[in-house]
């Protein structure tokens, strides 16, 4: 074989093989494609502790200093229940406090995900999949029987949950946070 072929295909061998692009690399690639910066897409993760910088059980105040947003701490402490909608958190997410605490997250809209990657749009068979034998069906309590709510629970973590709503065959919303939290259906405040 002629010299001029085989080093190329040489390099193009040792290019495949080497090691994997850097996060900085992969995060370059992911922002040229989508336009979203990869770190600002994934800073609000939703889990059963949380979203992003805010943790359930996170006082008001704590939380109005992760997210740079003073209005939130100017809710009443003394409030059973009320709900906040902080400026820097994504477009259709909102917290729920009890007492000047953060208790859960309901999130409306597409585009914030669990860790899973699951999220508002996505099947039911998707979260029935990722959650792996921890969820439960239920029928809507509003919605009527074609309507479910996917309650996933952890069995190492018993005191947070989270729900997913479907019209039975997508996600319409969820929430996570505390178990008492999340077990309200009605919203408060």
């Amino acid at each position: 074989m002629n010299a001029r072929v085989l080093l190329p295909l040489c390099a193009a061998a040792v290019v495949s093989c080497s090691k994997p692009k850097t996060p900085a690399e992969d995060s370059a690639r992911f922002t040229s494609a989508t336009g979203v910066l990869r770190a600002e897409k994934y800073n609000w993760i939703v889990s059963s502790q949380g979203i992003g910088p805010v943790t359930f059980g996170m006082s008001l105040a704590d939380a109005a200093r992760a997210l740079n947003d003073s209005a939130i701490a100017r809710v009443s402490k003394r409030a059973s229940c009320a709900y906040v909608h902080p400026k820097n958190m994504p477009a259709g997410t909102s917290l729920m406090v009890a007492a000047g605490i953060i208790v859960r997250v309901d999130i409306d809209s597409a585009g914030v995900e669990t860790e899973g990657g699951l999220g508002v749009g996505d099947s039911e068979v998707a979260v029935l999949v990722m959650s792996s034998g921890r969820a439960k069906v239920e029928s809507n309590k509003y919605e009527g029987p074609r309507a479910h709510s996917l309650i996933v629970s952890s069995p190492t973590d018993p005191e947070h949950l989270m729900i997913f709503e479907t019209d039975g065959s997508r996600v319409r919303r969820y929430r996570a946070g505390t178990r008492a939290a999340v077990e309200l259906v009605e919203r408060c405040g």
